[in-house]
């Protein structure tokens, strides 16, 4: 399991969130380190000014990212690579949306909350990462798809999700076939 890989997680999101950012067509609206207006506020416990935004500092977003997105994704509990892969989605889609995605990957009951069922199939599940996350890329990009903003910004997910998807299956330990472990 990938108890100690939030900071190599952190990095690999982080380097697809960039910094400052205000689309127009961004339903996240104002955004720095990805962390939106509304999340900051979130973290903060009271609404957040667009100066608080413009002037995040990293150290300040990378705990957002623990609190916000690791934790509530339970993420050391997952295998590695697959925490990658579900802790990216939470930051782009939210938790709730990348346990959906998750628990679709593991043909468990989708309700996009942590439970023992949750648990128990990823448990399983690593004994064969691979193939999970690649499910879990699939059902990701399924979704993506489907978002009226993906004409602007569907390029870039896709690319981000097959980026993550790599980085992710060679971060994965490599599982001895069959065959090798009758030798």
């Amino acid at each position: 399991m990938s108890q100690g890989n939030f900071q190599r997680c952190l990095g690999e999101t982080l380097a697809s969130e960039g910094g400052l950012s205000n689309h127009p067509k961004d339903p996240g609206k104002l955004t720095n380190w990805g962390v939106t207006q509304r999340t900051l506020g979130e973290y903060l416990c009271r609404p957040a000014t667009a100066e608080e935004v413009i002037n995040l500092p990293l150290t300040v977003a990378e705990d957002v990212y623990r609190v916000l997105y690791w934790d509530r994704s339970h993420e050391e509990l997952l295998p590695v690579g697959i925490d990658l892969l579900v802790f990216d989605g939470a930051v782009n889609s939210g938790v709730s949306r990348s346990l959906r995605w998750l628990q679709e990957a593991l043909d468990v009951s989708v309700d996009g909350k942590w439970g023992a069922a949750t648990l128990a199939a990823a448990t399983e599940h690593a004994k064969a990462p691979h193939a999970l996350g690649r499910r879990l890329a699939t059902a990701r990009l399924s979704f993506l798809h489907q978002l009226p903003t993906w004409p602007t910004f569907g390029r870039g997910w896709e690319n981000r999700v097959k980026g993550k998807l790599r980085t992710a299956l060679e971060w994965m330990p490599l599982m001895p076939s069959p065959a090798s472990k009758n030798k």
